[in-house]
């Protein structure tokens, strides 16, 4: 089935321009079956306080309704709102799409289970035109969860090479793009699945384009079982280690960044390699731990990396048996000659990372339960780790009682440390 919204004349003037001679913001939506969330973030767009705002969604042939929200919103916003439905090769080639009917000389990517925040386009918008040299403007993200609920904040920070490996500057979620860069930059890589979004920072960082960073959380990422993220397996690590081999190989990298990029290589091979042990691929798993340790010999000897490599190979597990679990520890400290103490680190992260799975639930009781094995194995770590006290106490007392709670405590914290 293919069905198509595009009988209406576009907002812009021709040059760029929407209502009141502001710029126009073109936000593109790939979809597909996000029929529970769909109309959320398209009022999320329309409903900003930025009246030159174009949305369209490509949506991939969803067959739960989604359609039918769009007809609908098409119908009510002619001007405003464009949409295609059509069978596609995933959420690259929807975005690549949509980007070709945009007519704004913005550009912002909204996924279709999540939002903006009130006023994030006109803020972001406002920051492109008085930073003309800049490529991108990008703003916080809040993270929500499947009730609703704030339960973590990521602040937007300058876009570098090294900080775009490590997966922790921008958010599609609350970026806004010169729509000429995107062009000259050939959209998203239609090749990947998972690892697009940072494949495009990399990229962004690479060519060393001007970007300007937001205080305020503008976006809102939603975690949901559903959602792509959410998927228990290996595969984004596999494309994020084939990405980061291909930056290895640009030149024009500084000595820092090659070292960056090869420390977060070597920690993804080592992710790979405990994956590979798991699963009883004993030839991957040797290649992979071979490749780790070439890249960053020292990494592969220091028990927090290693703690950190295991925690996301045991992950996509969900849960194995205390009996397997231990096991895995022990396989782990054995092979890298480790020494008990792996044990302790290794378990009080994955029972910490358990704790905020139950949490994110609404499972109080299994969170407490997975809470205090964390401590019992590493305390100091779960101490020291802010952002994972304070989310396991606003899942347990709310989000406003968590934040009078952490300021009660702040003191305390600081002298126990």
């Amino acid at each position: 089935m293919t069905e198509q919204r595009q009988d209406h004349m576009p907002l812009s003037d021709g040059q760029g321009r929407g209502a009141a001679g502001q710029s126009l913001v073109s936000v593109i939506t790939p979809s597909y079956n996000q029929g529970h969330f769909i109309r959320e973030t398209i009022e999320s767009v329309l409903g900003q306080d930025y009246p030159s705002v174009e949305h369209i969604v490509v949506d991939g042939g969803s067959t739960d309704g989604t359609v039918e929200i769009l007809r609908e919103y098409g119908q009510r916003y002619p001007q405003r709102f464009r949409w295609v439905s059509e069978p596609d090769k995933g959420q690259s080639d929807a975005f690549n799409k949509g980007l070709a009917l945009a007519h704004g000389p913005y550009v912002g990517w909204q996924n279709s289970d999540d939002l903006y925040t009130p006023g994030a386009l006109r803020l972001l918008s406002g920051a492109l035109d008085a930073h003309p040299d800049a490529a991108v403007a990008c703003g916080g993200c809040s993270i929500l969860d499947e009730h609703g609920r704030i339960v973590a904040t990521r602040s937007a920070r300058p876009l570098t090479v090294a900080s775009a490996v490590q997966e922790s500057s921008f958010f599609n979620q609350s970026v806004l793009f010169r729509r000429d860069t995107l062009v000259a930059l050939g959209g998203l890589r239609e090749d990947l699945d998972f690892y697009m979004d940072h494949e495009l920072w990399i990229r962004i960082a690479v060519w060393r384009l001007p970007t300007v960073c937001l205080p305020p959380m503008l976006g809102i990422f939603r975690e949901h079982a559903l959602s792509k993220t959410s998927t228990h397996d290996l595969s984004p690590y596999r494309q994020r280690c084939a990405v980061l081999r291909e930056i290895l190989d640009k030149q024009g990298l500084r000595d820092d960044e090659r070292i960056q990029v090869r420390a977060t290589l070597s920690f993804v091979h080592l992710v790979l390699a405990m994956g590979d042990l798991f699963a009883g691929h004993g030839g991957s798993y040797t290649e992979d731990l071979e490749q780790a340790q070439r890249l960053d010999p020292l990494a592969v000897r220091t028990m927090t990396v290693v703690a950190g490599a295991f925690v996301g190979a045991v992950s996509p597990l969900r849960a194995p048996s205390g009996r397997r679990l231990a096991a895995m520890v022990a396989t782990v400290g054995s092979h890298l000659d480790l020494g008990d103490a792996f044990r302790r680190v290794a378990l009080g992260r994955y029972h910490a990372l358990l704790a905020l799975e139950a949490g994110r639930q609404g499972q109080r009781r299994l969170m407490v339960a997975y809470a205090l094995r964390a401590v019992q194995h590493d305390y100091l770590w779960v101490l020291q780790r802010r952002e994972i006290s304070v989310r396991l106490a606003q899942y347990a007392i709310g989000v406003a009682m968590a934040r009078r709670l952490a300021t009660v405590l702040r003191p305390l914290r600081r002298n126990t440390l």
